[in-house]
C-alpha cells in the first residue's frame, strides 16, 4: 500500500493540525516534517563528534515508540515476523523504506533495507543504527549492540548481537495521557488531501514534496529528545535559514511569509497557529500540538527551527520565551536589542 492509498483509506487520518496514523498496530500521532533538514542537523551532529549522542537519540526514540505504542496483541507475535510483515508493510506505505528484511541466526540479528529515510539523504550515520537498536530492545525485550554497519544512501546492511540482559528501556508518559494530549480536534483550513489536491503539494513516487522540498511523516517525539540534548543548537538556526530560503522565495511581503508558515505547519499537522505580531516582536501559538511520548515535552527544536524561518522577515530575531500554554505552547520571537 501506498502513501496515496492510505491518506484515501483514512489509514492516515489528516485534520487541520492534527494527523493520525490508524495502521491497526503502532498507532499513533503523527507530523509532517522536512525529512531532509532532520538529516542535515544529524549529520552535522555527527561531523561534530556526536555520533555517539546520535545514535542514542534513535535508541531512545524508537525504545519509546515501540514500547508505548505498540499493543499487547504484537507482543505475542514472533518479533521477526512483526518487524518482517506489519512494520515494513506500515514503514513501505508512508515512504520510510523502499525495503526491510531481518533475520534472525542464534543471538545475531541481520537487517537490510534499501532507500531508508535519513540515510538517503547523508548516508553512513549513527542515527540509523541507534533507532534499529532502540526497536530491538523493545521488540526482543533484551538488550543488544551493533557489530557490523554497512550504510549507503541506497542500501544499507546492519547486524546486532542480542545480549542476556534485560534492556533498560526509557520511562514515557502511560498511553492514557498520550493519547488524552494528542486527541484530535475539529479545526478550520486545511488539510494534507486539500493540500494536494489543490496543488500546494505533490506527490511523486509515494513521496510528498511541497516546493519541490520533500516532507514525510514521523512520531514527533524525536523532536523533543533533540531539543533535550542541546547539542548545536545554534545550527537548529542556520541550517532552517537556508533551507527555507527557497520557500520565502516565492513571497513578497511580511504578511505571506507568515501565511505560508502557517498554513504549512497546520497542513503538516503540528497544531492551529495563531501569529500575532507588532512592530518589534512575534508571537506564535500552537493549540492542540503534538505532544511526545517523553514524561516532559520539550520545544526547542521547533522553535528554533521556525526562528530560522522568521529571520527571513528580520535577521535581528531572537527567541525571547517558550511558554507551555494549557493545551499548547507559545513562543515569543522579539528583537535583539
Amino acid at each position: 500500500m501506498k502513501l496515496s492509498e492510505s491518506l484515501r483509506r483514512n489509514i492516515i487520518e489528516t485534520r487541520t493540525g492534527n494527523i493520525i496514523n490508524r495502521f491497526k498496530l503502532l498507532k499513533r500521532r503523527n507530523v509532517f516534517f522536512f525529512e531532509e533538514l532532520e538529516a542535515q542537523y544529524i549529520h552535522e551532529c555527527e561531523k561534530s563528534g556526536y555520533s555517539e549522542h546520535t545514535l542514542r537519540m534513535g535508541q531512545e526514540w524508537m525504545s519509546l515508540v515501540f514500547k508505548a505504542l505498540m499493543p499487547s496483541l504484537a507482543k505475542n507475535i514472533p518479533p521477526t515476523f512483526f518487524l518482517n510483515h506489519m512494520v515494513k508493510k506500515l514503514w513501505n506505505s508512508i515512504g520510510l523504506v523502499e525495503s526491510f528484511v531481518i533475520s534472525k541466526s542464534g543471538n545475531e540479528l541481520t537487517i537490510t533495507t534499501h532507500n531508508e529515510a535519513i540515510t538517503r539523504y547523508i548516508g553512513a550515520n549513527s542515527f540509523t543504527v541507534g533507532c534499529y537498536l532502540g526497536i530491538i530492545n523493545a521488540v526482543f525485550d533484551s538488550s543488544a549492540k551493533p557489530v557490523k554497519t554497512s550504510q549507503s544512501r541506497h542500501v544499507s546492511e546492519y547486524t546486532y548481537l542480542l545480549e542476556d540482559t534485560k534492556p533498560l528501556l526509557p520511562e514515557g508518559k502511560p498511553s492514557h495521557v498520550y493519547w488524552n494530549l494528542n486527541q484530535p480536534k475539529e479545526m478550520k483550513g486545511y488539510t494534507i488531501k486539500h493540500a494536494l489536491k489543490n496543488n500546494i503539494f505533490r506527490m511523486k513516487n509515494n513521496i510528498i514534496y511541497f516546493r519541490e522540498k520533500h516532507i514525510s511523516p514521523v512520531e514527533s517525539t524525536i523532536f523533543t529528545i533533540i531539543g533535550e540534548s542541546g547539542i548545536l543548537q545554534d545550527r537548529i538556526v542556520s541550517l532552517s535559514y537556508d533551507f527555507f530560503s527557497d520557500v520565502v522565495a516565492y513571497e513578497n511581503s511580511e504578511n505571506k511569509i507568515l501565511h505560508t508558515l502557517k498554513t504549512l505547519f497546520q497542513i503538516m499537522g503540528w497544531g492551529r497557529m495563531n501569529i500575532i505580531t507588532n512592530k518589534n516582536a512575534i508571537r506564535i501559538e500552537l493549540a492542540k500540538p503534538p505532544y511526545s511520548l517523553k514524561k516532559t515535552d520539550n520545544w526547542n527544536y521547533l522553535a528554533l527551527t521556525i526562528l530560522g524561518y522568521l529571520k527571513h522577515i528580520n535577521p535581528g530575531l531572537v527567541i525571547n520565551s517558550i511558554t507551555p500554554l494549557q493545551t499548547g505552547v507559545s513562543f515569543l520571537y522579539t528583537v535583539r536589542s
